[in-house]
């Protein structure tokens, strides 16, 4: 009989080990998207304490200190009802005109040819580049000042820095010289280290910004409206020299104000230009309140998000890519409210596949025409589900999943993007965004995002591991819809899904026969997607240890190398090879002692009968 037990538990151990071991090749990091940029690059430099500092000319009094005293919110208006024509929160030099004196950034290396910002005011006033010697490298002012066309609401200016000057440390100082006649300047979206497709995509969202903001109660002069700003800006952009390189480039304006932009993508990951690409869609948004109807304006400045986790006791992951996402839920945003950010026109190429992660019970993303706005396309967040404490119970508040769409029936059109807040009420009516990519030249593979939650989850200390799926929509008859069905049946069958979190386990070879016949009937084309897309394995006890990625191509080779001499699959193996000795060491030593805990206390009871 003891023979019998110590046999039993050495092919229990052996089985369990095939369970939970893993693969011995490195975890691999090819990505179903584009990589995210995490350049350490400086590109945008908001206008705000940690980035400029202001000197008052001697004599000049003022209540109006540190920066913050001057910053005007993105959709601040003057003359009642004119907009700024701002892309971020920006200095307002409007608010004392009498002042003069100084505004200097902080430096920076630049290492590319160009720098924009937007600029409004008098003429006169300056805003010159310098270098570390304080040499100066460039200079810009607002040479198209024209009252009341274009007065302290804002264009955006190009700047191109001398070759000789690439590379060095800069900085730029804003010099408020004037005191009457517009003798203010107003200065925001300060952008360095463009490139020329960069510069294109900031004048483009900037025409579509200002294209695209309506009157608010404008029962004003005609001098105040902003169609007459608008109309006169986008001329500019149209006739001005200085936007040649950007119409060069394939920029098209017509003298109706309509235009073709030449972008053949609006990828955003929020890691390095704020919002200042985006427009706010006045006219989509809506407070919810009936008797109190008002406008409503996200906090800007306050919605780019480095956090990882949810403020609570849970912890719940937001499952960000890279450092920052947009956060549609701070202090300043009405849960109650809905509202759209809109990118800048572009032309849709590639495959057609767009792909975002979001999360939030209202998150949308549309697709609208690029010259009526009309809707095309929505796709709502797929995977909400509230009343879950876990991202392993399958809970999806703010935790974001990845969407890939099929939105091939716009190829080649002029499009605009719509990341939407798309209701007003209702529980967790917020959205969260990250990861919008647009452009995809060859289809992508499915990818994982492995996750971990480490709070306190009814009154105990818990940290879960896992990985969370991407959703898809569109055809499933599609070349990437197959490789999705594939995917999923995988990962249900091999992994014994639920929630969409998985683990190892031991299967019949009838199941993993079934799932090799399936892969094998694929077109090579959706077999191809379906080997570069990402499988995975726990280091240890399910949910407790953290999670290693690799590819499927690696567990399919490997199940076709589990034959018998007959050819056939094993009756039963493990579905990852054992190759990892400490894991395997661990589980080998958890199991024995259990199983001779077992054993001792069979023979124990047999002893007392």
């Amino acid at each position: 009989m003891m023979k019998k037990n110590l046999l039993l538990g050495f092919g229990i151990v052996a089985l369990a080990s095939a369970a939970f071991g893993i693969l011995s090749n490195e975890s691999k990091t090819i990505s179903s998207v584009k990589a995210e940029d995490n350049s350490t690059l400086v590109t945008y430099i908001p206008f705000n304490n940690d980035n400029f500092t202001i000197v008052t000319d001697e004599g000049v009094e003022t209540e109006l200190g540190d920066t913050s005293d001057w910053v005007t919110g993105r959709y601040g208006t003057f003359w009642n009802y004119r907009y700024f024509n701002a892309m971020d929160d920006f200095y307002d030099g409007n608010r004392q005109e009498s002042w003069t004196g100084t505004i200097t950034s902080r430096t920076w290396v630049q290492q590319n040819k160009y720098v924009t910002f937007t600029l409004g005011g008098n003429s006169q006033n300056k805003v010159l580049i310098k270098n570390e010697s304080g040499e100066v490298v460039a200079t810009a002012n607002n040479n198209l000042f024209n009252d009341p066309y274009l007065s302290v609401n804002m264009i955006t200016k190009v700047v191109t820095v001398p070759e000789e000057y690439i590379g060095q440390t800069l900085h730029l100082e804003i010099i408020d010289s004037t005191t009457n006649g517009f003798g203010m300047t107003t200065f925001g979206a300060l952008k360095v280290n463009q490139t020329l497709d960069d510069v294109a995509q900031t004048v483009v969202a900037h025409i579509a910004e200002t294209k695209w903001i309506v009157d608010l109660n404008d029962d004003s002069a005609p001098a105040n409206t902003n169609t007459l700003a608008a109309d006169y800006i986008i001329n500019v952009y149209r006739t001005a020299d200085e936007y040649e390189l950007v119409r060069n480039n394939g920029l098209i304006i017509n003298e109706d104000g309509s235009f073709t932009s030449p972008l053949t993508d609006v990828d955003e990951g929020f890691e390095s230009s704020g919002l200042t690409n985006w427009a706010y869609d006045i006219e989509y948004s809506d407070n919810g309140n009936e008797e109190e109807p008002a406008n409503y304006f996200i906090p800007f400045a306050s919605s780019i998000s480095e956090e990882t986790y949810a403020g609570w006791i849970e912890h719940m992951p937001f499952n960000k890519t890279g450092n920052k996402f947009y956060k549609g839920w701070e202090d300043g945003f009405d849960e109650a409210a809905k509202y759209r950010l809109l990118s800048a026109p572009f032309t849709l190429s590639g495959t057609g596949l767009i792909s975002i992660k979001m999360a939030g019970n209202s998150a949308a993303l549309q697709i609208l025409d690029a010259s009526t706005h009309e809707q095309l396309m929505e796709v709502n967040n797929q995977v909400f589900l509230d009343n879950v404490d876990t991202v392993v119970g399958g809970g999806r508040l703010c935790t974001m999943v990845r969407h890939i769409i099929d939105a091939s029936d716009y190829l080649g059109q002029q499009i605009v993007i719509a990341l939407a807040d798309n209701r007003t009420g209702g529980g967790w009516g917020c959205v969260f965004f990250d990861e919008l990519i647009t452009n995809y030249q060859a289809l992508p593979s499915l990818k994982l995002d492995t996750i971990v939650q480490s709070g306190t989850i009814n009154g105990e200390d818990v940290t879960n591991y896992g990985v969370i799926r991407d959703t898809y929509v569109g055809s499933m008859d599609s070349t990437f819809g197959q490789a999705y069905t594939f995917m999923n049946n995988y990962y249900d069958t091999l992994r014994n899904s639920t929630n969409n979190f998985s683990y190892c386990s031991i299967i019949s070879s009838e199941e993993v026969k079934n799932v090799l016949e399936s892969y094998e009937a694929l077109p090579e084309e959706v077999q191809t997607i379906v080997q570069n897309s990402d499988d995975y394995s726990y280091t240890g006890s399910i949910y407790s240890s953290e999670v290693q990625l690799y590819k499927v191509i690696e567990t399919i080779n490997y199940i076709n190398g589990q034959n018998d001499n007959a050819g056939n699959l094993k009756s039963s193996f493990g579905v990852l090879p054992v190759k990892n000795s400490i894991a395997i060491a661990i589980g080998v030593l958890s199991l024995t002692v259990f199983l001779f805990a077992v054993i001792f206390v069979s023979r124990k009871k047999k002893t007392h009968n």
